[in-house]
């Protein structure tokens, strides 16, 4: 998955919005992930998951920790992902592998793509990692 970008037809024209870090939902993360994830931020990968997870909706293992207005917390100033060169697999695949609904009301770079034909205008399935 580290590579998962690659195998997308072209890269995503963000305009630095956040809007894919604000929602309501979750994100998934893998033992794998929290590995990364904890050595990048030089912690412990206990302390990674008493500071940066949460329990999943499901009950089915950790999601990244969302801020109460749905942010996510690795998202920063200037809507910077902090973590953005190990950033989850679940991240890394949007909006190519996952969008909601309506990201194209919220995502500017989603309406770029669907307007060039890249995106289809049906969304895909939820994501599986």
């Amino acid at each position: 998955m580290d590579d998962l970008q690659d195998d997308f037809p072209r890269k995503v024209p963000c305009v630095m919005c956040g809007a894919c870090c604000r929602w309501e939902g979750e994100v998934k993360i893998s033992e794998e992930e929290i590995t990364r994830l904890a050595k990048f931020l030089k912690i412990s990968e206990e302390d990674f998951i008493q500071s940066y997870t949460q329990l999943r909706y499901d009950r089915k293992g950790l999601g990244v920790k969302m801020l109460e207005d749905g942010t996510c917390i690795f998202l920063g100033e200037r809507n910077v992902c902090r973590v953005h060169s190990v950033k989850p697999s679940q991240c890394k695949g949007y909006p190519f592998l996952w969008r909601t609904c309506d990201s194209a009301l919220h995502c500017q770079a989603v309406r770029i793509l669907l307007d060039q034909g890249v995106l289809k205008r049906e969304y895909p399935a939820d994501f599986e990692y």
